[in-house]
């Protein structure tokens, strides 16, 4: 039995480590029951030392995936909003560090003949 929980827990570490490097998160989630599924066997599957440490570094490697991905997707909300933010004005600091907002300015351009 520890042979068949162990094997089918690396095949399923494998595909997530798949599916996080190629951003597909989405398709996770069925997936992480079924991980959920294997973990709870461990305990009962008499899986060697060795093989069982093997496990532990895969699921460690897809965890910092995940952190990193997360650090990532974050990362870019906040480029985005701040792109998105700098249509709207400018942000400046006085010397005492307070923040103010200059409006953009709404005039028009006028052509000279």
């Amino acid at each position: 039995m520890g042979d068949r929980v162990a094997t089918v827990l690396e095949t399923i570490l494998r595909e997530e480590r798949t599916l996080i490097l190629a951003g597909r998160f989405d398709a996770l989630g069925p997936l992480t029951t079924r991980k959920a599924d294997m973990l709870t066997r461990i305990p009962d599957a008499n899986i060697p030392g060795p093989r069982l440490a093997a496990l532990a570094d895969q699921v460690t490697r897809n965890q910092a995936l995940l952190d990193a991905a997360i650090r990532g997707m974050s990362a870019a909300r906040t480029r985005i909003q701040a792109v998105i933010g700098a249509g709207s004005g400018l942000s400046t600091y006085d010397r005492r560090g307070q923040k103010s907002e200059l409006a953009e300015s709404k005039g028009t351009l006028r052509k000279k003949a």
